[in-house]
């Protein structure tokens, strides 16, 4: 939103005199403008403008109705008294989710094999993993049942024959793939293929924990201790979580 503090800052910095939709790239931006900038278009083709009171688009000034002599609005209404709002044009609510967006980014290219499947649609974003591994979905060929299969064939049939223990399974490796590949594209490291399955399992247990789905999981430990377990602070209190990790030098 343009009107937060976050928004204000880059709106400063690379569209001072227009919105995020006429915005450009510009000289040496940031690696973060850079990334949100590449959403541009997608944005462009689900955002609308709702026009009221024409403050956004000079709807009482320009001539824009499809009239050959008086193309200006000469009268007033009442309905022309609130400001001009943006508006997500594929949700209902008007507001944008990273589920459309996702969803419209996949019926674009063609991929999305169960587009028109609600069912299965609303079973993958139930399904009890961090919500981050289902933006890495697409159609990746692997093998499965003895044979080389499209992925989202063999992953929404889990869905539509309501196996969610192996689809929670699958999602959460072909996360941890995904991330490996590109620790080893952008930092060189190398993964034994029982260190990728580790890890998606680490994950999982943990994100768990955090979100009080597996009160009696434990740590990449072992140890099943009331040290290792997340508790809920009291009210009125601050809880501070701190993360660590330790690298090979």
């Amino acid at each position: 939103m343009e009107n937060s503090l976050v928004g204000k800052i880059y709106k400063a910095r690379y569209y001072l005199n227009g919105s995020f939709i006429s915005a450009e790239l510009g000289q040496n931006p940031s690696f973060i403008w850079r990334s949100i900038w590449a959403a541009q278009m997608l944005v462009k083709a689900g955002a609308r403008l709702s026009i009221t009171n024409g403050s956004l688009v000079n709807v009482l000034k320009d001539p824009w109705l499809p009239h050959d002599s008086n193309p200006y609005v000469i009268t007033e209404n009442q309905g022309l008294q609130n400001k001009d709002t943006w508006f997500w044009n594929m949700e209902t609510s008007d507001f944008y989710s990273v589920k459309s967006a996702y969803k419209h980014l996949q019926s674009s290219r063609g991929s999305w094999l169960y587009l028109e499947d609600n069912n299965c649609w609303k079973k993958l974003w139930q399904l009890a993993v961090p919500p981050k591994l289902l933006l890495v979905f697409s159609p990746t060929i692997v093998p499965a049942a003895g044979a080389m299969e499209d992925f989202a064939t063999w992953f929404f049939g889990l869905l539509k024959g309501n196996q969610v223990d192996v689809a929670v399974d699958a999602a959460m490796i072909r996360w941890s793939i995904w991330k490996t590949c590109n620790e080893l594209l952008w930092q060189k490291k190398n993964w034994a293929g029982l260190d990728v399955m580790k890890s998606s399992t680490s994950v999982l247990v943990n994100w768990k924990i955090a979100n009080f789905e597996s009160p009696h999981a434990y740590f990449a430990t072992g140890d099943v201790t009331n040290s290792n377990l997340w508790v809920k602070p009291d009210h009125f209190t601050v809880k501070v979580n701190v993360d660590g990790a330790i690298f090979k030098a």
